[in-house]
Order: C-alpha cells, then structure tokens, then sequence
C-alpha cells in the first residue's frame, strides 16, 4: 500500500488491479473511490469524502440502525 496523498491508498487487489482506498483514521472505514486519480468523477468523490462525507455517511448508517432496531417487527 502506497499513500499517494493525505486520505488517499492505492492498493493492489490479489488479481493485480490498482484501487484506491480513502482512509481518514486508523480505526475507520476504508472506502473505495470508483476511477483514477485525476478524472473528474474521482477528484469529486475525494474531495466529498475529505470535507467530511465519510463522516456524514457513517451518522446516516448509524440513525438507520438506531431506527431498525428501534421498530422490531411485531407479530400478531
């Protein structure tokens, strides 16, 4: 794994592709970014996730299963 910039790794799959992983803290989540550096698509999903995306992302999935587990199914 090489860091290419501050939140960005670029990781070789065990087929030998490049992917490249956005990765803020030690403890969170990698998340991949679909393309390659420098397309459009990429550099607007990076700079998403460096704003703090990945953090607004994982609060929606955490109110999510708040709400699920909150609402069990009840059977008559």
């Amino acid at each position: 794994m090489a860091r290419i910039r501050e939140f960005l790794i670029e990781e070789k799959s065990r087929h030998g592709k490049l992917r490249y992983l956005f990765h803020r803290r030690p403890d969170g989540r990698r998340m991949t970014i679909k393309g390659q550096p420098g397309e459009t698509a990429f550099e607007a999903r990076y700079r998403f996730l460096e704003q703090g995306g990945d953090l607004e992302i994982e609060m929606r999935k955490e109110a999510i299963e708040r709400w699920q587990n909150r609402c069990e199914p009840q059977t008559v």
